[in-house]
């Protein structure tokens, strides 16, 4: 029973996941993260998720960036004011921080309260409004 409850949740949370990821990724990276959530609710599958995560986001562009054997180490050569400051990778470490404010401003975002209608505040509209 348990089993089937979990199936249960663990699909509606990767549909909700699903929808709101469409909105600012590709198709690809969108089902590269429903497969590393759905991971998630096999059991054992936390490791072989984070596994993943960690091959494509740490080791791969480490990999990449290893100068070759045969090629020239050439470093760029820096602007005259620069401090060597990485303002990207910054910026890129700090997003995880607003990610909670972000989701919080999309279930919050532009709701109005109900209008009562009372005749007081109708006639201090009108009033307001120069009429």
């Amino acid at each position: 029973m348990s089993y089937i409850l979990l199936i249960i949740v663990a699909y509606f949370l990767l549909r909700i996941v699903g929808k709101m990821l469409r909105h600012f990724m590709s198709s690809s990276n969108v089902a590269f993260w429903l497969l590393m959530l759905g991971l998630l609710f096999i059991p054992h599958g936390v490791w072989v998720s984070l596994t993943i995560i960690v091959g494509r986001y740490v080791v791969a562009p480490i990999m990449r960036h290893l100068p070759k054997e045969k090629e020239k180490n050439c470093s760029r050569k820096k602007g005259s004011g620069s401090d060597g400051t990485n303002w990207n990778t910054i910026i890129m470490l700090a997003i995880p921080i607003f990610w909670p404010f972000l989701i919080l401003k999309l279930f919050v975002k532009d709701k109005t309260l109900p209008n009562d209608n009372r005749p007081f505040d109708y006639e201090q509209h009108e009033k307001s409004n120069g009429r």
